[in-house]
This record gives structure tokens, C-alpha cells and sequence, in this order.
């Protein structure tokens, strides 16, 4: 792939990836995510612990799981298999965040 597309493909909408919508990119820019490069950049746990803090409702790990598809452009079933694993990610997160911002 050449230079343009490799730019063309980063910077393509949250909106216009796979199973990720208007209302996803709705939520992720929130957070300041509103490209494919900006999901990269911050990694989609980093992006669900996020969405986590500033939330005040619960939210659903489908969304986690399309944001991981979105990057590998694969579908969002293919990650719940990983759910184990990411809980643990997204509690290794929240207890840094615990650790770092007390006061």
C-alpha cells in the first residue's frame, strides 16, 4: 500500500469502521476518538476504561469487543471468547487509576 492509502484507511471516521456506527462514534468522541488512528493511539481498553470513568451508566463489553474488530477489521464475536482476559486488562487499568489519583 502506498503512503495515501495508508493515511486514507487511519484516518477513516470511527463512524464508517466495522461494527462501529454513528452511535460508537458518538460515544468515543467523548473521549476525543473520532478516527481509526485515534482508536489505534489510545487502544481500544484504554478507550472502554475511559468511556468506564465518564459513564454513568453501565457499559456493555459488546462495545469493547467492536472497537478490537474495528482495528483488526474483524467481527465483534470473535472477542468474546476473550472476555477473561480483557476484565482482567480493564481491572489492571481501574487499579493504576486508583493507585495514581489519590489524593
Amino acid at each position: 500500500m502506498g503512503p495515501f492509502i495508508i493515511h486514507k484507511i487511519q484516518s477513516t471516521p470511527i463512524s464508517q469502521l466495522r461494527n462501529l456506527g454513528p452511535s460508537s462514534a458518538k460515544i468515543l468522541a467523548k473521549i476525543n476518538v473520532k478516527t481509526l488512528q485515534d482508536l489505534k493511539n489510545k487502544s481500544p481498553i484504554q478507550c472502554f476504561a475511559e468511556l468506564r470513568r465518564l459513564n454513568n451508566q453501565p457499559l456493555s463489553l459488546n462495545l469493547l469487543y467492536a472497537m478490537l474488530g474495528a482495528i483488526e477489521n474483524k467481527h465483534w464475536t470473535e472477542y468474546k471468547k476473550m472476555k477473561g482476559e480483557l476484565l482482567i486488562q480493564l481491572e489492571g487499568i481501574s487499579e493504576l487509576d486508583n493507585l495514581f489519583n489519590k489524593k
